[in-house]
């Protein structure tokens, strides 16, 4: 029988976890909007939203894909 994903828990992350991938997420907005201050404040956003909605993240993907 294979167990179903409600089986296992998923680990929520921690702000730790998110916070790991700002370096790569910055390196990628600098790259992609070629602006520093734009990029910065993309990557702030874009955390911010992450961190707001920890709840609700099913581990149906990874924090970082690519």
């Amino acid at each position: 029988m294979i167990p179903s994903a409600a089986t296992f828990a998923v680990p929520t992350p921690s702000p730790g976890d998110l916070a790991a991938h700002r370096g790569a997420m910055l390196r990628f907005a600098r790259r992609r909007i070629r602006d520093e201050n734009l990029a910065e404040d993309a990557v702030q956003d874009a955390l911010l939203a992450a961190l707001s909605n920890l709840g609700s993240f099913q581990g149906q993907s990874a924090l970082r894909t690519g």
